[in-house]
């Protein structure tokens, strides 16, 4: 069944005059929130505090009473570094006291400031509550006994903006299929990383999705006979519902949504999901994708391919997608949104995060979510593509497996492995703590300066060995060449080579010293500009030198 809901523009319209209208950060004079007898220029609807324990909900820092001054403007020059201050809805007024979402639907929830002068604060993860400054947002939900309730929290980081304002923190916001869906804590946190400046807000909304979206609870893949694929475009935003309400949403309810292809066949075979730019994809909690059944046979399934050609996934907190038995996600541009510290995509049993030659791969927001890696799962990166992983990277074995396994993937010429400051990596949960990344080193190269050292151990480096005559080292990628001279040097360790082409008579056509790094080194020589002929190749290192007559033609 598939389910489309159209926002028609008049009642996104009369949506956006309200929240316009409504001054959020309205201004009064109020009574601090730990001594009623001092009186301070707030936002009238909020307390400004700390807590002796950083988190949101802790104990009140009782020497601390949050003010603005004239301008409204919170003054961060007066606290030290890791200092966090809270900014907390009141619930208290008559007309924003009560925030019911009506079920099942796409809603955008957006914080806006300005900043002033010099702020710095820790956008990173690495805080209580895994937000160091942003928004979080606290649903309540009825409980999975009906008796009670439960709350689900969704977070967006701040992050300064360029164009339109100076900081936002923008997240995703899917309603469940519960009646009650109340929004019950708006919380702002900040972090200082270098005291300094002033920040001010000015608006807060969580709205219907604006440009309008779709609900699908089943997805069927048809198949197009001209590329001989079974393919499904998306050009718009997509929300995955959850339709069996039988199952609770957490992790016994989860429930798998089958993509099937049309026709369907009888043996598996691959599917393509492409999420093309301006187009999103959002998941309810405890919502997942999987192959469909094979055509008379419910022991096999077919698999997929999420395929982001500049769209943007939406991971709510919670959520875990799970790639398995050769299903992949392939990043050729776009975005993945995590919205929570455990958000997190898992790769294993044959599966794989690819990122598509040429592209750069920012994986982790600020350090928000995680990523995965399970027996068999492994990351792929093409010719030219970086991965920059700046959250957590996880290793562990599936629960049936009783031994301890290993991970590996290669680093292909010109491709790069990078961490990011908010990068670490744990295997806590493997068999004896002993599961590491491999990685072959094969004309690519990682970048591990930001890990700590026992991140670091957890990455073992697999180098192709070098040969004793150092000619046998190097390999001449062409010749006779045109446009440019390619050859692989691999090395015993990092060092400098020296490059040099010279003409019959002994000319200098070309010399340059270039680093290598220890393994294979891949060198491109630009020789365009040279006249066609035969030239002496000479390579030089402290391992050895290497001559060889190249033949240079138009």
């Amino acid at each position: 069944m598939k389910k489309t809901i159209l926002l028609f523009l008049f009642l996104l319209s009369i949506t956006n005059i309200q929240a316009q209208l409504y001054d959020w950060f309205q201004t009064s004079t109020r009574p601090c929130i730990t001594d009623s007898t001092v009186q301070l220029f707030q936002y009238t609807h909020w307390d400004i505090y700390k807590t002796l324990n950083d988190e949101w909900d802790g104990p009140l820092d009782s020497t601390f009473c949050g003010q603005l001054d004239a301008n409204r403007y919170l003054d961060l020059s007066a606290f030290a570094q890791d200092e966090t201050i809270f900014i907390k809805y009141r619930f208290d007024d008559p007309i924003q006291q009560s925030f019911n979402l009506p079920s099942n639907q796409l809603f955008s929830g957006n914080l806006i400031g300005s900043l002033l002068d010099t702020v710095d604060l820790n956008y990173g993860n690495n805080c209580a509550d895994g937000l160091c400054s942003g928004v979080l947002l606290g649903i309540e939900i009825p409980d999975s006994a009906n008796t009670g309730t439960d709350m689900r929290w969704y977070q967006g980081n701040l992050t300064e903006q360029l164009w339109w304002s100076d900081i936002e923190a923008h997240f995703c916001v899917p309603s469940e299929y519960f009646n009650q869906n109340e929004i019950k804590e708006i919380i702002i946190k900040l972090t200082i990383d270098t005291a300094g400046g002033k920040i001010s807000f000015w608006d807060f909304y969580v709205e219907p999705n604006w440009w309008g979206y779709q609900i699908q609870d089943s997805f069927d893949v048809f198949y197009d006979s001209w590329l001989n694929s079974y393919d499904w475009y998306l050009y718009d935003h997509i929300l995955v519902l959850k339709s069996d309400y039988t199952l609770y949403p957490n992790l016994a309810g989860m429930e798998y949504v089958d993509l099937l292809p049309v026709p369907n066949v009888d043996t598996p075979i691959t599917m393509n999901l492409y999420i093309d730019m301006y187009s999103s994809l959002i998941f309810q909690p405890f919502v997942q994708f999987q192959g469909g059944y094979v055509l008379n046979d419910s022991s096999k399934r077919h698999h997929y391919n999420i395929i982001n050609n500049g769209g943007n996934i939406c991971f709510p907190n919670w959520f875990e997608r799970i790639f398995k038995n050769g299903d992949n996600y392939i990043h050729n541009s776009g975005t993945l949104d995590f919205q929570g510290p455990t958000s997190c995509m898992e790769f294993g049993s044959g599966s794989k995060l690819i990122v598509g030659e040429g592209t750069t791969f920012y994986y982790g927001n600020h350090g928000q979510g995680a990523l995965a890696l399970r027996t068999g799962g492994s990351i792929d990166l093409k010719k030219g593509a970086e991965l920059i992983i700046n959250n957590r990277l996880i290793f562990y074995e599936y629960p049936y497996e009783q031994t301890p396994r290993q991970l590996y993937m290669e680093l292909k010429e010109g491709s790069k492995l990078t961490f990011g400051k908010n990068a670490s990596i744990s295997n806590d949960k493997s068999r004896d703590g002993t599961m590491k990344l491999n990685i072959y080193m094969r004309g690519g190269s990682i970048d591990m300066s930001n890990l700590d050292a026992h991140s670091r151990s957890l990455i073992n480096l697999i180098y192709e060995p070098t040969q004793l005559i150092f000619k046998d080292n190097i390999k001449i990628l062409g010749n006779p060449t045109t446009e440019n001279l390619r050859f692989s040097l691999t090395a015993a360790k990092e060092g400098t080579t020296s490059v040099g082409l010279y003409a019959l008579d002994g000319k200098t056509a070309y010399f340059e010293n270039k680093i290598h790094q220890k393994g294979i080194n891949y060198f491109n020589i630009p020789v365009h500009s040279l006249t066609q002929g035969i030239y002496i190749l000479t390579i030089n290192n402290e391992e050895g030198m290497f001559t060889d007559k190249m033949v240079i033609v138009e």
